[in-house]
C-alpha cells in the first residue's frame, strides 16, 4: 500500500510528519513504516463484526414531500452561485 501510494502520487508523495508503532515509538526507516501501515490494515480489514446489527430508519415521509417539477431559474441562479469560480470542467463540460 505504501508503495502504490508513492506511485500514484507520481514519485512525490506527502511526508507523515509522524509514524508510530503500537508502543509510540517513532518510525523512521521504510521496512518498518511499510511493516506497521500492513499491521494497521490487517486490523482495520480483519477487525470482527460488529455485536449487534444497527437499525437505520428511513423516513419516507421525508421522500415523498420532495416536489418533482421543472427546474426554476432561481434553483439555476442558486446553484451557479454555488459553483466555484475559474475551476475546470469535470467530465460533463460544463463551467459556470
Amino acid at each position: 500500500m505504501y508503495d502504490a501510494k508513492k506511485r500514484l502520487c507520481n514519485g512525490k508523495p506527502r511526508n507523515v510528519a509522524i509514524i508510530k508503532n503500537k508502543h509510540g515509538k517513532v518510525l523512521t526507516r521504510d521496512d518498518e513504516i511499510r511493516k506497521r501501515w500492513g499491521e494497521h490494515f490487517e486490523e482495520v480489514l480483519n477487525s470482527p463484526p460488529p455485536a449487534s446489527e444497527v437499525d437505520i430508519k428511513v423516513e419516507i415521509d421525508s421522500i415523498e414531500n420532495i416536489e418533482i417539477g421543472y427546474i426554476t431559474r432561481n434553483e439555476i441562479k442558486n446553484a451557479m452561485n454555488k459553483t466555484k469560480r475559474d475551476k475546470a470542467a469535470s467530465i460533463d463540460s460544463i463551467t459556470t
